[in-house]
Protein backbone atom coordinates (compact mmCIF):
# COMPACT_ATOMS: atom_id res chain seq x y z
CA UNK A 1 0.00 0.00 0.00
CA UNK A 2 3.00 2.52 0.87
CA UNK A 3 4.41 1.72 -2.39
CA UNK A 4 1.64 2.64 -4.41
CA UNK A 5 1.40 6.01 -2.53
CA UNK A 6 4.88 6.30 -2.75
CA UNK A 7 4.80 5.85 -6.52
CA UNK A 8 1.93 7.91 -6.96
CA UNK A 9 3.66 11.29 -5.45
CA UNK A 10 6.85 10.49 -7.55
CA UNK A 11 4.65 9.96 -10.57
CA UNK A 12 2.55 12.78 -10.12
CA UNK A 13 6.02 14.72 -10.09
CA UNK A 14 7.39 13.77 -12.91
CA UNK A 15 3.72 14.46 -15.03
CA UNK A 16 2.88 17.87 -13.37
CA UNK A 17 5.70 19.83 -13.14
CA UNK A 18 5.68 22.86 -11.22
CA UNK A 19 7.39 24.62 -7.96
CA UNK A 20 8.93 27.06 -6.73
CA UNK A 21 10.91 26.92 -3.05
CA UNK A 22 8.01 28.07 -0.85
CA UNK A 23 4.05 28.34 -1.68
CA UNK A 24 4.19 31.52 -3.39
CA UNK A 25 6.81 33.89 -5.17
CA UNK A 26 7.89 35.64 -1.40
CA UNK A 27 8.22 32.56 0.81
CA UNK A 28 10.63 34.09 3.23
CA UNK A 29 12.46 37.31 3.63
CA UNK A 30 12.74 39.28 0.53
CA UNK A 31 14.95 36.96 -1.74
CA UNK A 32 14.82 37.19 -5.41
CA UNK A 33 17.64 34.92 -5.95
CA UNK A 34 15.95 32.04 -4.04
CA UNK A 35 16.33 28.67 -5.53
CA UNK A 36 13.07 27.54 -7.04
CA UNK A 37 13.00 30.57 -8.75
CA UNK A 38 15.86 29.65 -11.00
CA UNK A 39 16.46 32.14 -13.32
CA UNK A 40 18.06 32.34 -17.11
CA UNK A 41 22.05 32.21 -16.45
CA UNK A 42 23.15 35.73 -16.77
CA UNK A 43 25.53 37.28 -18.55
CA UNK A 44 29.62 36.20 -18.40
CA UNK A 45 30.60 38.14 -15.57
CA UNK A 46 34.24 39.82 -15.43
CA UNK A 47 37.09 37.83 -14.46
CA UNK A 48 37.85 39.71 -11.15
CA UNK A 49 34.57 39.04 -9.64
CA UNK A 50 35.32 37.52 -6.43
CA UNK A 51 32.67 35.10 -4.55
CA UNK A 52 32.15 37.65 -1.73
CA UNK A 53 31.02 40.30 -4.12
CA UNK A 54 27.98 37.54 -4.91
CA UNK A 55 26.70 38.04 -1.04
CA UNK A 56 23.57 39.80 -0.33
CA UNK A 57 22.87 41.14 3.24
CA UNK A 58 19.06 41.72 3.92
CA UNK A 59 16.82 42.03 6.66
CA UNK A 60 13.89 43.70 8.21
CA UNK A 61 12.60 44.80 12.37
CA UNK A 62 9.01 43.84 12.60
CA UNK A 63 6.74 45.74 15.55
CA UNK A 64 3.16 45.99 16.50
CA UNK A 65 0.53 46.87 18.80
CA UNK A 66 -3.09 44.16 18.80
CA UNK A 67 -5.96 44.82 20.68
CA UNK A 68 -8.61 41.42 20.76
CA UNK A 69 -11.65 41.57 22.66
CA UNK A 70 -11.17 39.33 25.43
CA UNK A 71 -9.65 39.00 28.90
CA UNK A 72 -6.31 38.18 28.14
CA UNK A 73 -3.94 41.01 29.11
CA UNK A 74 -0.69 42.30 30.81
CA UNK A 75 2.05 39.00 30.59
CA UNK A 76 -0.58 36.82 29.55
CA UNK A 77 0.14 34.27 26.22
CA UNK A 78 -3.08 35.39 23.67
CA UNK A 79 -3.20 31.84 22.04
CA UNK A 80 -5.90 32.88 19.93
CA UNK A 81 -2.87 34.65 17.45
CA UNK A 82 0.08 32.69 16.31
CA UNK A 83 2.73 35.06 16.38
CA UNK A 84 1.61 37.91 17.60
CA UNK A 85 0.40 36.73 21.30
CA UNK A 86 0.80 40.11 23.43
CA UNK A 87 -2.61 41.26 23.88
CA UNK A 88 -3.70 45.56 24.34
CA UNK A 89 0.42 45.77 24.07
CA UNK A 90 3.32 47.04 22.05
CA UNK A 91 5.75 43.87 21.20
CA UNK A 92 8.62 43.00 18.96
CA UNK A 93 7.32 40.34 16.45
CA UNK A 94 10.64 39.64 14.82
CA UNK A 95 14.38 41.24 13.96
CA UNK A 96 16.02 39.15 11.30
CA UNK A 97 19.22 39.29 9.06
CA UNK A 98 19.51 37.40 6.51
CA UNK A 99 23.22 36.76 4.10
CA UNK A 100 23.15 34.40 1.06
CA UNK A 101 24.90 33.76 -2.23
CA UNK A 102 23.02 32.41 -4.93
CA UNK A 103 24.29 29.48 -6.53
CA UNK A 104 24.21 29.48 -10.54
CA UNK A 105 25.86 28.89 -13.61
CA UNK A 106 28.71 31.29 -13.10
CA UNK A 107 29.60 30.09 -9.24
CA UNK A 108 27.22 26.86 -8.58
CA UNK A 109 27.76 26.88 -4.91
CA UNK A 110 25.94 29.17 -2.16
CA UNK A 111 24.37 29.07 0.82
CA UNK A 112 21.87 31.22 3.10
CA UNK A 113 21.56 31.94 6.54
CA UNK A 114 18.50 33.76 8.35
CA UNK A 115 19.48 35.07 11.83
CA UNK A 116 16.39 35.88 14.12
CA UNK A 117 15.06 36.90 17.26
CA UNK A 118 11.68 37.84 19.01
CA UNK A 119 8.32 36.93 20.16
CA UNK A 120 7.94 35.39 16.68
CA UNK A 121 10.49 32.30 17.95
CA UNK A 122 8.94 30.76 20.65
CA UNK A 123 6.30 29.67 18.13
CA UNK A 124 7.45 29.18 15.06
CA UNK A 125 9.17 25.24 16.00
CA UNK A 126 8.48 22.74 18.57
CA UNK A 127 7.42 22.63 21.38
CA UNK A 128 5.57 25.60 20.04
CA UNK A 129 5.31 27.59 23.58
CA UNK A 130 7.87 29.37 25.84
CA UNK A 131 10.48 27.85 28.09
CA UNK A 132 13.34 30.38 29.66
CA UNK A 133 15.88 27.98 28.08
CA UNK A 134 17.99 29.61 25.66
CA UNK A 135 17.48 27.90 22.39
CA UNK A 136 20.23 29.37 20.07
CA UNK A 137 19.39 26.71 17.11
CA UNK A 138 15.72 28.25 17.14
CA UNK A 139 17.14 31.82 16.65
CA UNK A 140 18.99 30.58 13.61
CA UNK A 141 15.26 30.29 11.30
CA UNK A 142 16.94 28.70 8.42
CA UNK A 143 20.69 28.02 7.09
CA UNK A 144 21.10 25.71 4.00
CA UNK A 145 23.85 24.99 1.81
CA UNK A 146 23.05 25.23 -1.97
CA UNK A 147 24.65 23.70 -5.46
CA UNK A 148 23.85 24.32 -8.76
CA UNK A 149 23.63 22.02 -11.77
CA UNK A 150 23.26 23.22 -15.27
CA UNK A 151 20.05 20.58 -16.15
CA UNK A 152 17.80 21.93 -18.21
CA UNK A 153 16.93 25.54 -17.42
CA UNK A 154 18.48 24.93 -14.53
CA UNK A 155 18.84 22.40 -10.81
CA UNK A 156 19.57 23.86 -7.42
CA UNK A 157 20.33 21.59 -4.56
CA UNK A 158 19.80 23.04 -1.15
CA UNK A 159 20.64 21.08 2.21
CA UNK A 160 19.85 22.32 5.79
CA UNK A 161 17.32 24.10 7.63
CA UNK A 162 14.71 25.71 5.83
CA UNK A 163 10.90 26.98 5.76
CA UNK A 164 8.07 24.51 4.86
CA UNK A 165 6.96 24.58 1.53
CA UNK A 166 3.44 23.48 3.14
CA UNK A 167 0.91 26.69 3.16
CA UNK A 168 0.03 30.14 1.25
CA UNK A 169 1.20 32.17 4.46
CA UNK A 170 4.99 32.34 4.88
CA UNK A 171 6.35 33.30 8.90
CA UNK A 172 7.06 37.00 8.21
CA UNK A 173 4.12 39.23 8.34
CA UNK A 174 5.69 41.54 5.16
CA UNK A 175 5.13 38.54 3.21
CA UNK A 176 1.91 38.15 3.72
CA UNK A 177 -1.77 40.10 2.35
CA UNK A 178 -2.45 40.38 5.95
CA UNK A 179 -0.32 41.61 9.25
CA UNK A 180 -1.48 38.78 11.51
CA UNK A 181 -1.18 34.79 10.65
CA UNK A 182 -4.31 33.16 9.75
CA UNK A 183 -5.74 30.24 11.33
CA UNK A 184 -5.02 27.46 8.64
CA UNK A 185 -1.08 28.11 8.66
CA UNK A 186 -1.43 28.46 12.61
CA UNK A 187 -3.28 25.10 12.79
CA UNK A 188 -3.05 22.93 9.76
CA UNK A 189 0.60 22.61 8.67
CA UNK A 190 4.06 22.26 9.84
CA UNK A 191 6.26 25.45 9.76
CA UNK A 192 10.36 24.68 9.27
CA UNK A 193 11.87 21.26 8.36
CA UNK A 194 15.71 19.72 8.39
CA UNK A 195 15.94 18.17 5.15
CA UNK A 196 17.06 18.64 1.37
CA UNK A 197 15.32 20.20 -1.49
CA UNK A 198 15.85 19.59 -5.35
CA UNK A 199 14.30 22.50 -7.34
CA UNK A 200 14.36 21.83 -11.41
CA UNK A 201 13.30 24.51 -13.88
CA UNK A 202 12.31 22.77 -16.95
CA UNK A 203 10.76 25.47 -18.94
CA UNK A 204 10.43 29.17 -18.58
CA UNK A 205 7.05 28.30 -17.13
CA UNK A 206 7.45 25.67 -15.16
CA UNK A 207 9.41 23.78 -12.58
CA UNK A 208 9.54 21.24 -9.85
CA UNK A 209 10.75 20.48 -6.57
CA UNK A 210 11.27 17.44 -4.58
CA UNK A 211 12.19 17.45 -0.95
CA UNK A 212 13.04 14.94 1.60
CA UNK A 213 12.59 16.10 5.86
CA UNK A 214 13.34 14.69 8.83
CA UNK A 215 10.18 15.17 9.38
CA UNK A 216 7.01 16.04 8.79
CA UNK A 217 5.57 17.55 12.01
CA UNK A 218 8.68 20.46 11.79
CA UNK A 219 11.57 20.39 13.67
CA UNK A 220 12.17 22.33 17.18
CA UNK A 221 13.10 21.64 20.33
CA UNK A 222 12.68 18.54 22.70
CA UNK A 223 11.31 19.22 26.44
CA UNK A 224 12.46 17.55 29.98
CA UNK A 225 16.18 16.66 28.23
CA UNK A 226 18.38 17.31 31.76
CA UNK A 227 21.12 19.51 30.27
CA UNK A 228 24.53 17.66 29.65
CA UNK A 229 22.77 14.52 28.55
CA UNK A 230 24.91 12.22 26.26
CA UNK A 231 22.04 10.44 25.43
CA UNK A 232 19.30 12.55 24.36
CA UNK A 233 19.35 15.50 21.33
CA UNK A 234 17.71 18.53 22.59
CA UNK A 235 16.81 18.99 18.46
CA UNK A 236 13.19 17.62 17.46
CA UNK A 237 12.43 15.02 14.57
CA UNK A 238 10.83 12.06 14.05
CA UNK A 239 10.82 8.88 16.23
CA UNK A 240 12.31 7.23 13.03
CA UNK A 241 14.40 6.56 10.35
CA UNK A 242 11.81 7.23 7.77
CA UNK A 243 12.16 10.57 6.33
CA UNK A 244 9.15 12.52 5.08
CA UNK A 245 8.62 12.88 1.37
CA UNK A 246 7.56 16.25 -0.30
CA UNK A 247 6.66 17.56 -3.73
CA UNK A 248 6.38 21.13 -5.10
CA UNK A 249 4.75 21.71 -8.70
CA UNK A 250 4.28 25.06 -9.99
CA UNK A 251 3.49 26.76 -13.19
CA UNK A 252 1.59 29.36 -15.44
CA UNK A 253 -1.77 28.55 -16.69
CA UNK A 254 -1.70 31.77 -18.61
CA UNK A 255 0.96 33.87 -18.65
CA UNK A 256 1.09 36.22 -15.84
CA UNK A 257 -2.89 35.38 -15.33
CA UNK A 258 -3.01 32.51 -13.47
CA UNK A 259 -0.96 30.12 -12.22
CA UNK A 260 -0.98 26.85 -9.65
CA UNK A 261 0.77 25.62 -7.35
CA UNK A 262 0.42 21.93 -5.49
CA UNK A 263 2.17 20.77 -2.87
CA UNK A 264 2.27 17.27 -1.04
CA UNK A 265 4.09 16.07 2.42
CA UNK A 266 3.94 12.13 3.46
CA UNK A 267 5.11 11.65 6.50
CA UNK A 268 5.51 8.74 9.11
CA UNK A 269 7.08 10.57 12.29
CA UNK A 270 6.04 8.57 15.23
CA UNK A 271 7.19 5.81 16.69
CA UNK A 272 4.94 3.34 17.94
CA UNK A 273 1.03 2.68 15.75
CA UNK A 274 -2.13 1.48 17.73
CA UNK A 275 -2.88 -1.74 20.35
CA UNK A 276 -5.52 -3.74 18.69
CA UNK A 277 -8.74 -3.30 20.98
CA UNK A 278 -9.61 -7.05 20.66
CA UNK A 279 -5.77 -8.22 21.77
CA UNK A 280 -6.51 -5.33 24.86
CA UNK A 281 -9.74 -6.95 25.67
CA UNK A 282 -8.47 -10.31 26.00
CA UNK A 283 -5.83 -8.73 27.69
CA UNK A 284 -7.45 -7.22 30.23
CA UNK A 285 -10.09 -10.75 30.54
CA UNK A 286 -7.08 -12.64 31.37
CA UNK A 287 -6.13 -9.98 33.78
CA UNK A 288 -9.07 -10.33 36.16
CA UNK A 289 -8.80 -13.71 35.96
CA UNK A 290 -5.49 -14.01 37.24
CA UNK A 291 -6.08 -11.36 39.22
CA UNK A 292 -2.64 -9.49 37.64
CA UNK A 293 -3.42 -6.21 36.58
CA UNK A 294 0.26 -6.17 34.95
CA UNK A 295 -1.32 -8.94 32.17
CA UNK A 296 -3.52 -6.16 31.08
CA UNK A 297 -0.47 -3.76 30.23
CA UNK A 298 0.02 -4.56 26.41
CA UNK A 299 2.90 -2.51 24.87
CA UNK A 300 2.19 -0.63 21.05
CA UNK A 301 3.52 -2.01 18.15
CA UNK A 302 6.07 -0.48 16.12
CA UNK A 303 4.69 2.61 13.78
CA UNK A 304 4.44 1.37 10.50
CA UNK A 305 5.34 3.49 7.23
CA UNK A 306 2.20 2.99 5.35
CA UNK A 307 -0.34 2.65 8.15
CA UNK A 308 0.75 5.35 11.00
CA UNK A 309 1.37 8.24 8.40
CA UNK A 310 0.72 12.45 8.02
CA UNK A 311 -0.35 12.95 4.66
CA UNK A 312 -0.88 16.42 3.59
CA UNK A 313 -2.20 17.94 0.02
CA UNK A 314 -2.11 21.18 -0.50
CA UNK A 315 -3.08 23.44 -3.72
CA UNK A 316 -3.05 27.69 -4.60
CA UNK A 317 -4.86 28.86 -7.85
CA UNK A 318 -3.32 32.30 -8.50
CA UNK A 319 -5.42 34.68 -10.43
CA UNK A 320 -4.76 38.15 -11.85
CA UNK A 321 -7.31 39.63 -13.50
CA UNK A 322 -5.74 42.93 -13.88
CA UNK A 323 -2.14 44.52 -12.66
CA UNK A 324 -4.71 45.75 -9.54
CA UNK A 325 -6.56 42.99 -8.48
CA UNK A 326 -4.93 39.60 -7.56
CA UNK A 327 -7.21 36.66 -6.18
CA UNK A 328 -5.89 33.49 -4.57
CA UNK A 329 -7.69 30.95 -3.41
CA UNK A 330 -6.20 28.28 -1.28
CA UNK A 331 -6.64 24.75 -0.33
CA UNK A 332 -5.34 22.30 2.01
CA UNK A 333 -6.81 18.49 2.15
CA UNK A 334 -5.05 16.47 4.99
CA UNK A 335 -5.02 12.78 6.51
CA UNK A 336 -3.72 10.99 9.20
CA UNK A 337 -4.01 7.76 9.99
CA UNK A 338 -2.97 4.37 12.49
CA UNK A 339 -1.03 5.75 15.15
CA UNK A 340 -0.86 9.35 13.73
CA UNK A 341 -4.68 9.76 13.87
CA UNK A 342 -6.36 11.58 16.56
CA UNK A 343 -7.55 9.02 18.67
CA UNK A 344 -11.23 10.00 19.62
CA UNK A 345 -13.76 8.71 16.97
CA UNK A 346 -16.93 10.79 16.63
CA UNK A 347 -18.77 8.14 18.74
CA UNK A 348 -16.71 9.40 21.42
CA UNK A 349 -19.39 10.78 23.61
CA UNK A 350 -20.58 6.81 23.94
CA UNK A 351 -17.15 5.76 24.99
CA UNK A 352 -15.19 8.73 26.26
CA UNK A 353 -12.52 6.85 27.95
CA UNK A 354 -11.80 4.39 25.08
CA UNK A 355 -12.67 1.02 26.87
CA UNK A 356 -12.16 -2.15 24.95
CA UNK A 357 -15.21 -4.22 25.19
CA UNK A 358 -17.30 -6.25 23.00
CA UNK A 359 -19.75 -3.80 22.76
CA UNK A 360 -16.91 -0.95 21.84
CA UNK A 361 -15.27 -2.98 19.45
CA UNK A 362 -18.35 -3.93 17.51
CA UNK A 363 -20.00 -0.56 17.72
CA UNK A 364 -17.04 0.82 16.84
CA UNK A 365 -16.44 3.20 19.46
CA UNK A 366 -12.94 2.61 19.83
CA UNK A 367 -9.69 3.53 18.00
CA UNK A 368 -8.11 0.57 15.92
CA UNK A 369 -4.75 0.55 13.39
CA UNK A 370 -7.86 1.53 10.93
CA UNK A 371 -8.44 4.89 12.38
CA UNK A 372 -7.99 7.69 10.51
CA UNK A 373 -8.52 11.34 11.17
CA UNK A 374 -9.18 14.05 8.24
CA UNK A 375 -9.34 17.91 8.27
CA UNK A 376 -9.65 20.21 5.32
CA UNK A 377 -9.03 24.31 4.89
CA UNK A 378 -10.29 27.01 2.61
CA UNK A 379 -8.59 30.11 1.99
CA UNK A 380 -9.98 33.22 -0.36
CA UNK A 381 -6.94 36.15 -0.09
CA UNK A 382 -7.58 38.76 -2.24
CA UNK A 383 -4.81 42.04 -3.11
CA UNK A 384 -6.38 45.26 -4.53
CA UNK A 385 -3.82 48.25 -4.92
CA UNK A 386 -4.95 51.52 -4.91
CA UNK A 387 -2.62 53.76 -6.39
CA UNK A 388 1.36 53.30 -5.81
CA UNK A 389 1.33 53.13 -2.23
CA UNK A 390 -2.02 51.57 -1.04
CA UNK A 391 -3.61 48.66 -1.43
CA UNK A 392 -6.74 46.96 0.93
CA UNK A 393 -6.04 42.84 0.81
CA UNK A 394 -8.46 40.68 2.35
CA UNK A 395 -9.00 37.15 3.87
CA UNK A 396 -11.26 34.51 4.44
CA UNK A 397 -10.28 31.09 5.83
CA UNK A 398 -12.61 28.04 6.85
CA UNK A 399 -11.29 25.04 8.66
CA UNK A 400 -13.60 21.83 8.45
CA UNK A 401 -12.02 19.55 11.15
CA UNK A 402 -15.86 17.96 11.77
CA UNK A 403 -14.14 14.82 10.53
CA UNK A 404 -10.52 15.30 12.58
CA UNK A 405 -12.10 13.20 15.56
CA UNK A 406 -11.82 15.87 17.75
CA UNK A 407 -11.05 20.47 16.98
CA UNK A 408 -8.17 21.53 15.22
CA UNK A 409 -7.76 24.49 16.56
CA UNK A 410 -6.32 23.62 19.98
CA UNK A 411 -4.45 27.46 20.59
CA UNK A 412 -7.78 28.58 21.31
CA UNK A 413 -7.88 29.40 25.28
CA UNK A 414 -11.54 29.95 25.77
CA UNK A 415 -13.28 26.82 23.87
CA UNK A 416 -13.50 24.96 27.28
CA UNK A 417 -15.93 25.36 29.90
CA UNK A 418 -15.79 28.68 32.42
CA UNK A 419 -15.52 26.55 35.20
CA UNK A 420 -11.28 26.39 33.60
CA UNK A 421 -11.04 29.85 33.45
CA UNK A 422 -9.78 32.01 36.56
CA UNK A 423 -11.45 35.07 35.23
CA UNK A 424 -14.48 33.58 36.08
CA UNK A 425 -13.73 31.39 38.87
CA UNK A 426 -15.89 33.65 41.35
CA UNK A 427 -19.18 33.58 39.57
CA UNK A 428 -18.56 29.57 38.89
CA UNK A 429 -18.29 29.04 42.74
CA UNK A 430 -21.66 30.25 43.41
CA UNK A 431 -22.94 28.35 40.56
CA UNK A 432 -21.63 24.65 41.40
CA UNK A 433 -22.75 25.17 45.12
CA UNK A 434 -25.86 25.58 43.60
CA UNK A 435 -25.99 23.17 41.39
CA UNK A 436 -24.49 20.92 44.13
CA UNK A 437 -27.64 21.29 46.02
CA UNK A 438 -29.93 20.88 44.01
CA UNK A 439 -27.98 17.35 42.70
CA UNK A 440 -28.78 16.25 46.35
CA UNK A 441 -32.27 17.60 46.87
CA UNK A 442 -33.14 15.78 43.26
CA UNK A 443 -32.36 12.07 43.74
CA UNK A 444 -32.83 11.17 40.00
CA UNK A 445 -29.88 13.24 39.47
CA UNK A 446 -28.15 11.72 41.59
CA UNK A 447 -25.44 10.15 38.70
CA UNK A 448 -24.95 13.93 37.86
CA UNK A 449 -22.10 16.05 38.67
CA UNK A 450 -22.22 19.47 39.25
CA UNK A 451 -20.48 20.32 36.24
CA UNK A 452 -22.21 17.77 33.91
CA UNK A 453 -25.52 19.49 35.52
CA UNK A 454 -24.20 23.04 34.75
CA UNK A 455 -23.69 21.93 31.35
CA UNK A 456 -26.92 21.17 30.99
CA UNK A 457 -28.45 24.37 32.64
CA UNK A 458 -26.07 26.89 31.41
CA UNK A 459 -24.49 25.35 27.92
CA UNK A 460 -23.01 28.65 26.73
CA UNK A 461 -21.12 28.96 29.51
CA UNK A 462 -20.49 25.62 30.95
CA UNK A 463 -20.11 23.28 28.06
CA UNK A 464 -16.78 22.10 26.86
CA UNK A 465 -16.33 22.88 23.64
CA UNK A 466 -12.73 22.22 23.42
CA UNK A 467 -10.66 19.01 24.31
CA UNK A 468 -11.39 15.89 22.35
CA UNK A 469 -15.01 17.45 21.38
CA UNK A 470 -16.26 17.84 17.68
CA UNK A 471 -17.31 21.52 18.00
CA UNK A 472 -14.39 23.44 15.85
CA UNK A 473 -14.96 24.48 12.26
CA UNK A 474 -12.72 27.72 12.75
CA UNK A 475 -13.25 30.55 10.96
CA UNK A 476 -11.46 34.24 9.99
CA UNK A 477 -12.61 37.31 8.08
CA UNK A 478 -9.77 39.94 8.51
CA UNK A 479 -9.38 43.19 6.39
CA UNK A 480 -5.97 44.99 6.06
CA UNK A 481 -5.61 48.02 4.60
CA UNK A 482 -1.72 48.69 3.69
CA UNK A 483 0.72 51.68 3.10
CA UNK A 484 4.05 51.70 1.82
CA UNK A 485 5.02 55.03 3.59
CA UNK A 486 8.07 54.14 1.79
CA UNK A 487 10.05 51.92 -0.57
CA UNK A 488 11.80 50.94 3.00
CA UNK A 489 9.14 50.59 5.73
CA UNK A 490 5.32 48.54 5.69
CA UNK A 491 2.54 49.61 7.53
CA UNK A 492 -0.82 47.48 7.58
CA UNK A 493 -3.94 47.30 10.00
CA UNK A 494 -5.65 43.82 10.06
CA UNK A 495 -9.30 44.07 11.46
CA UNK A 496 -9.89 40.94 11.74
CA UNK A 497 -13.00 38.63 13.57
CA UNK A 498 -12.48 34.91 14.39
CA UNK A 499 -15.79 32.73 14.98
CA UNK A 500 -16.67 28.81 15.34
CA UNK A 501 -19.13 26.50 16.54
CA UNK A 502 -21.19 27.32 19.67
CA UNK A 503 -19.47 29.68 22.10
CA UNK A 504 -15.65 29.10 21.67
CA UNK A 505 -14.58 32.64 22.85
CA UNK A 506 -15.16 35.01 26.17
CA UNK A 507 -15.42 38.87 25.45
CA UNK A 508 -13.17 41.33 27.69
CA UNK A 509 -15.62 41.73 29.92
CA UNK A 510 -15.59 37.22 31.11
CA UNK A 511 -18.70 36.76 28.93
CA UNK A 512 -19.03 33.70 26.47
CA UNK A 513 -19.12 35.20 23.01
CA UNK A 514 -19.84 32.94 19.43
CA UNK A 515 -16.70 35.18 17.95
CA UNK A 516 -13.93 37.30 18.81
CA UNK A 517 -13.25 41.12 17.22
CA UNK A 518 -9.36 42.22 17.01
CA UNK A 519 -7.43 44.70 15.40
CA UNK A 520 -3.70 44.92 14.85
CA UNK A 521 -1.00 47.57 14.07
CA UNK A 522 2.08 46.39 12.29
CA UNK A 523 5.01 48.22 11.21
CA UNK A 524 7.76 46.68 9.24
CA UNK A 525 10.86 48.16 8.41
CA UNK A 526 13.38 46.49 5.56
CA UNK A 527 16.34 46.66 3.57
CA UNK A 528 17.74 44.17 0.93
Amino acid sequence: MMRKKTASLIATFTLVTASSVFAQPKKETPDPKAAGAVKAAPAPEPEDTKWYDKVDFSGFVDVYYMYNNNPLQGSAVDTTRAFETSNKNFGVNAAALAVQKTAEKSSPWGFRVDFQNGQNNAYQEAPYVQYNGIYNYNMLKQAYISMYFPVLKGMTLDVGKMATHIGYEVLESMNNPNYSIGAIFQNTIPFIHTGARLTTQFTDKWAGTFYLYNSGGGTGYRTGVPDGSTTNNYFFEAATQHKAIGTQLKGQLIEDKLSITWNTLYSQDGATGRIDPTKQYLADQLAAQTGDPAVSALTAPAAKYNKDYWFMNHAILSMTPTDKIQIDLDYTWSEKAGGFAAANLAQQQYNPTGAATVETILGGTVSTEKTKSSYKAYGIFSKFKIGETWGINVRIEYIDDSHNNGRLTTFNPFAGSQAANSWYAGKYAQDKAIAEQIIAATPALGGLTADQLLAALDPKNYKDYGGSSNYGQYKTFTVTPVWNFTENLLIKLDMRRDWATGYQFVTQSGEKSKDQYGITLGVVAKFD
